[in-house]
């Protein structure tokens, strides 16, 4: 199955880092984007342990490509808005505010940008104080739909610390120590992280103050970070946020040669029967490392041994070829183990219903609910689009559905698909399977139909009435397409930031077309 492409990879990480088999294009690191919808926020004690390592202060290298930015100028970009009991995050005056108010815990708030080896720079500035001063803040990697990850930290003092959050405790694995680049007299701080494989580093004000390592989470969310010790309120302002992949992982290293294991413990909810670990310089997926029947159930681990090298790709798909995660040249060396985490589910419509979906007649066809099992369009007006949006929309998605063709159209070239930016005046993007067994990216203007790709053949594509599972990433300004999790294509176009998630099918001149769609499930993006 192919790799995805390299471009779309700069743009996405997606999802700790997803894919199978075999054919045949150059890859893409992904960053699966925008999860930003079901968020809470978690909360960790600070408790003094005893430290690992501090470094003396040094000046910090640069880093390379920019993954992600954020000035918060754009109060919809995506970062959690909550009001709760540990303090409120919200966008206030070009800035990301966050106020902790629970005595001896953090509030924060996460991008739902989700990366694995990455340096965030970001500007924090504390807007009011309690009367001890007790306080903390920063930025944090890593984190789990739990809480759990990394965090960076400085204080209104001076100090410095790293920080572990592991099933509801706080280790510190750079203790809490005073240094003086921190300022303490109402300047900007400028923090930087550096989550590098098992490698952890604080930076501030461009002076690297901590280094230590951990291996315990691979992947994750960012956030930043308040800590109130009392139960008077801390405020701080963060802005000018920026995410770069980590200095190192992007040089041009020959990987080692010989022996060499990979741990996979999957902490998602999905039953992994697909697992691909192949050399970074490989094009294909090749094997899949788990055989007929076996799987990596939720909450198992699996150590898989004899890797020849040790920069490798790694993949990890559902039985019905959902990309739960990928990872892109990690390196078994410092980290032999990977964690899946996988996307954040935000809608599950299994179509026994349909709740928030049309349906009815409309103009060129009609929309039904077929035995209360499966949501129908059947289109049969000559060259006519049918689109049925839901009332779920969303910016950075990753759709997946079961779908098949009850009737091809004719010559087998009615079309049908996915769709996601839906806008009110029908305009968007549909990720499109033609019966004859071909595959584009459609833009869909004023009703009629755009193509931004060309129609692709894939020996992993069902044609006629079988049925296929399609997956669309729609993330920032980039669409990817697989079927079957094999990638057919990915294209860049900036038209459409935002809109409804839904699905559509088209039938050309002489025969009636209609899909069947079973499940359509919608992810946070990352």
């Amino acid at each position: 199955m192919k790799k995805k492409s390299v471009i779309y990879v700069v743009f996405a990480l997606v999802l700790v880092a997803g894919l199978t088999g075999c054919g045949a294009v150059s890859k893409l690191i992904s960053s699966d984007p925008i999860k930003e919808m079901l968020l809470a926020t978690p909360a960790g004690t600070l408790e003094r342990m005893e430290a690992t390592e501090v470094v003396q202060s040094t000046e910090a290298p640069l880093s390379s490509q920019l993954l992600y930015s954020d000035d918060f100028s754009d109060p919809d970009s995506g970062w959690s808005i909550i009001n709760d009991e540990y303090g409120t995050t919200n966008y206030v005056d070009g800035t990301y505010q966050i106020i902790a108010i629970k005595e001896s815990s953090y509030n924060w708030g996460v991008a739902g940008q989700y990366f694995s080896n990455i340096r965030i720079d970001v500007d924090v500035d504390i807007l009011d104080n309690n009367p001890e001063v007790e306080d903390g803040f920063g930025v944090d990697c890593r984190i789990q739909d739990n809480g759990d990850g990394y965090g960076f930290r400085i204080d209104t003092s001076g100090n410095i610390a790293i920080e572990l959050f592991y099933n509801d405790e706080t280790t510190e694995l750079v203790e809490w120590v005073y240094d003086d680049a921190v300022y303490t007299d109402g300047r900007t701080n400028h923090l930087t992280a550096v989550c590098n494989g098992s490698e952890l580093t604080l930076i501030v004000n461009d002076i690297e103050v901590a280094s230590t390592t951990d291996s315990t989470f691979a992947s994750g969310d960012i956030a930043l970070s308040v800590y109130s010790g009392s139960d008077d309120p801390i405020t701080a302002a963060f802005d000018n946020l920026e995410i770069r992949s980590a200095v190192g992982f992007t040089d041009e290293v020959s990987p080692l040669q010989g022996d060499f294991a990979l741990e996979v413990n999957n902490q998602t909810d999905f039953e992994i029967c697909g697992l691909f670990v192949v050399p970074a310089a490989e094009e294909f997926w090749n094997v899949d490392l788990l055989a007929d029947g076996e799987s990596i159930a939720p909450g198992e681990s699996r150590t898989f041994s004899d890797l020849s090298d040790s920069s490798v790709d790694i993949r990890a798909e559902t039985c019905d070829l959902f990309t739960v995660n990928e990872a892109y040249e990690f390196d078994l060396v410092s980290t032999p183990s990977f964690t899946l985490t996988g996307p954040r589910q935000l809608l599950h419509q299994p179509f026994d219903d349909t709740d928030g979906w049309p349906i009815g007649v409309v103009d060129g066809g009609m929309i039904s609910n077929t035995n209360g099992e499966s949501y129908t369009l059947t289109v049969t007006e000559a060259e006519k689009l049918v689109t049925a949006n839901s009332d779920f929309s969303g910016q950075n998605l990753i759709l997946f559905a079961k779908a098949s063709m009850m009737k091809a159209g004719a010559g087998d070239m009615g079309i049908y698909g996915l769709t996601c930016r839906m806008r009110p005046d029908g305009s968007g993007i549909f990720f499109a399977i033609r019966g004859d067994g071909m595959a584009s990216i459609i833009a869909i203007k004023g009703g009629e139909m755009e193509q931004l790709t060309d129609w692709t053949s894939s020996e992993y594509i069902n044609a006629g009435v079988e049925e296929n599972y399609i997956e669309a990433n729609c993330l920032g300004s980039y669409f990817t397409m697989l079927v079957n999790g094999d990638f057919v294509g990915y294209v860049e176009d900036t038209r459409y930031q935002s809109g409804k998630v839904g699905v559509a099918v088209f039938s050309p001149a002489g025969e009636s077309t209609q899909a069947d769609f079973d499940f359509v499930n919608v992810y946070a993006g990352e």
